[in-house]
């Protein structure tokens, strides 16, 4: 997947946004989001994502309908991919299948790919939790806002299922953006072709393993971004490179981008800005042979790829015990995951400021979560497991400090961890290098979750 150049770094924490298992060029347009990482800002005239698939399915691929290739834009093409070989070092070792289709055929196939990869369930239990967190407002129809999403935005995406390569473009010539959208897709479909990232990310969707899956996007979005960004400096003037992200800030899925929550737009471009900065940080050690030794190994957490001295250092990370949510509490179950240092990271700065809450979110060595429905009320409880006491100390402090604006109450919590206000309560649990954070709609179901999990 591609994105044009956001006027924010930002990090989309790609599992979250379910829209299947296909590479997809976006449009950034001109909305907001926070920066979430730390990475260095691009300076390439666009940046670019991999969506960690939430879905899978045995469908057969979308029928497509794409017009045949004319001979000059089949000329452009065969130009580019000589050229992104080159860039790269890895030689094609077989055909590209590469299409283009205008806006309306484009969308019903890149809508066909995401349905046919959809985990609904998982995707709806995402949206509950994240509701729960007061990521995303409790008004948000989850799964539309990240259909509207990609359907607005992206300019083109590569399927490691079919092989397939498919550009959005109205006309027999390639604008300077869509020149760059096809150099980043190439970039994917001769990755995989070198790497088999598609079957080894379609093995972590299956095992529901998100924040690997996120993680393993950094590197497959940060090698296209990297490799995009050397295609445009030298086979694009100036002008072009000017031209193209003018096209980017002026396009119409600005409205689209300007109306998603921000969390939703960091996790969509996190990819793009911190995944680009961890391969950087590959190339300079090495260049292309440096990246490509990290397929062989590819990065399993958002925390390694956010600081790559902990990527080299083999820094592993195992989910701590935690009970069946459901069955603890009598309750329904929504969902359970891990959810990783870029999201606490975006949990914590919504009421606290950046440093604190990077200090804090880099105490990560594993995490659970769980959300359950007990009849109409909600609860949420995550497990995290620090490298040490004081780490773990540090997570909990923020935690307070957060929680009185989580809950509406403005209060600290009480000596026992407990917490309360108008918009929900929670309680916060610290024991040695384990902290445990409930939240719920009520003090009751709140209670519930808490002895649930043993504390």
């Amino acid at each position: 997947m591609r994105v044009p150049a956001p006027r924010v770094a930002s990090g989309l924490a790609v599992a979250l946004l379910a829209a299947g298992l296909a590479v997809v060029a976006v449009r950034a347009g001109g909305g907001g989001g926070k920066v979430a990482s730390r990475a260095a800002p691009t300076t390439s005239t666009s940046t670019t994502t991999t969506t960690a698939a939430t879905t899978s399915t045995t469908a057969a691929p979308p029928a497509t309908t794409a017009a045949p290739v004319p001979p000059a834009l089949q000329q452009t093409f065969d130009q580019i991919k000589a050229e992104v070989s080159e860039l790269r070092g890895l030689p094609w070792l077989a055909p590209l299948d590469i299409a283009v289709a205008p806006d309306a055929e484009f969308v019903r196939q890149l809508n066909a790919v995401n349905q046919r990869d959809m985990h609904l369930d998982r995707m709806q239990g995402d949206g509950d939790t994240l509701k729960v967190l007061k990521l995303i407002p409790q008004s948000t129809d989850y799964i539309k806002t990240v259909q509207d999403l990609y359907g607005g935005a992206v300019l083109g995406f590569y399927d490691p299922k079919t092989k397939k390569l498919l550009v959005r473009a109205n006309g027999n010539t390639l604008s300077p953006e869509e020149r760059i959208t096809v150099a980043h897709e190439m970039d994917h479909a001769l990755t995989d072709q070198h790497f088999q990232f598609g079957p080894a990310t379609d093995a972590l969707d299956r095992a529901d393993k998100q924040e690997q899956n996120t993680a393993y996007s950094g590197l497959l979005e940060g090698d296209a971004k990297t490799l995009e960004a050397q295609w445009a400096n030298k086979y694009l003037s100036s002008k072009q490179r000017s031209q193209a992200a003018s096209e980017s800030s002026a396009d119409a899925s600005a409205s689209i981008i300007a109306k998603t929550p921000p969390y939703l737009l960091d996790s969509l471009f996190w990819p793009y800005t911190t995944g680009r900065a961890f391969v950087v940080s590959r190339y300079r050690a090495g260049g292309w042979n440096a990246v490509n030794d990290a397929y062989r190994r590819p990065p399993d957490s958002t925390l390694v790829v956010d600081q790559p001295n902990l990527y080299l250092a083999g820094k592993e990370w195992a989910p701590p015990a935690f009970p069946d949510l459901a069955a603890a509490t009598g309750c329904t179950p929504v969902r359970t995951n891990t959810l990783g240092e870029f999201t606490i990271d975006e949990l914590l700065r919504e009421h606290l400021d950046g440093s604190t809450s990077d200090d804090a979110s880099d105490g990560w060595n594993g995490d659970v979560f769980g959300t359950v429905r007990c009849g109409s009320t909600r609860g949420f409880a995550d497990r995290w497991e620090a490298p040490d006491a004081p780490s773990a100390d540090k997570l909990a402090a923020a935690y307070a400090d957060w929680s009185g604006d989580w809950s509406g109450g403005h209060t600290r919590p009480a000596a026992d961890g407990r917490f309360s206000g108008p918009q929900g309560a929670g309680r916060i649990v610290v024991n040695g290098t384990r902290v445990d954070l409930v939240l719920a709609d009520d003090a009751p179901t709140a209670d519930k979750v808490t002895a649930a999990i043993g504390d």
